[in-house]
């Protein structure tokens, strides 16, 4: 059974390889974002928990879903750039 500190680093892994797949640095993506960097490391490496509202914002800017970050029966982390990314409605 994965711990809450695995969902932590599997969604921080999930962030981590969609920021990169969309072009942008940290420091780009936390400016878009309106958090500071030193937050979006954090989130990064699975040292703070990602509220689920807090995720909208992310995934929309990095073209990805709020399922995306779910760790039950999701593409792993590492896949996720390679999954195409979401057409917007």
């Amino acid at each position: 059974m994965a711990t809450h500190r695995d969902q932590h680093r599997f969604v921080g892994t999930v962030l981590r390889n969609a920021r990169l797949a969309a072009g942008l640095s940290q420091t780009q993506a936390a400016r878009r974002l309106g958090i500071s960097q030193s937050r979006l490391s954090q989130l990064e490496l699975g040292n703070r928990r990602l509220a689920w509202t807090d995720s909208l914002p992310l995934v929309e800017l990095y073209g990805i879903t709020v399922a995306d970050l779910d760790p039950r029966g999701r593409p792993s982390p590492e896949n996720i750039a390679d999954c195409p990314p979401r057409r917007r409605l």
